[in-house]
């Protein structure tokens, strides 16, 4: 019995990555199945048309089968490139969320770097004189020129000095001999 050849009909749209006898091969593969059981019942029934029915009705509908040996051929590949796919997408959204970071980060930077270069300048503006009167920020500093132990006779005729950025306001300056 010749099947018809729309077996493979329902199929869907070749594709570029398809094996170009892959189409023929499952409708030849089905063909050949089909031909099995027709002549497997034709022997049981001796009737051509119970022999084609009974065939059909323990093997399937071919269209659907073709469908099934179509995927099951090309699943590895169409699955292959929808992870591609999914993947690229992941990757994409790390890069679109890691570039609006990175903007993020380097805005605020600018901001914190003006403010510090703000403060800065206030800073240095600011004349000595007026460092030297916001007593607030003074450290008292109390000086005690001894010879030899801490009980010792007061020091005359040495000289003591601060050295670096140091901004004093001298109330006093005693030295008892």
């Amino acid at each position: 019995m010749i099947w018809p050849p729309d077996i493979a009909d329902d199929l869907p749209v070749p594709r570029d990555d398809e094996p170009a006898s892959l189409r023929q091969d499952i409708a030849d593969e089905l063909a050949d199945h089909l031909n099995s059981a027709f002549t497997r019942e034709l022997h049981l029934t001796r009737d051509e048309e119970t022999a084609r029915s009974n065939a059909l009705d323990r093997f399937g509908d071919p269209r659907k089968i073709a469908r099934k040996l179509w995927f099951d051929a090309l699943k590895e590949k169409i699955m292959s490139q929808r992870l591609f796919l999914v993947v690229s997408s992941v990757m994409t959204a790390v890069c679109v969320a890691a570039t609006g970071v990175g903007w993020f980060a380097f805005r605020e930077g600018r901001e914190i770097n003006a403010a510090i270069l703000d403060r800065l300048e206030a800073l240095s503006s600011k004349p000595a004189e007026q460092a030297a009167q916001n007593v607030s920020e003074w450290i008292p500093v109390k000086v005690r020129l001894v010879l030899d132990t801490p009980s010792g006779p007061p020091a005359i005729g040495y000289n003591a000095s601060l050295e670096g950025h140091v901004y004093f306001y001298c109330r006093s300056f005693i030295c008892v001999a």
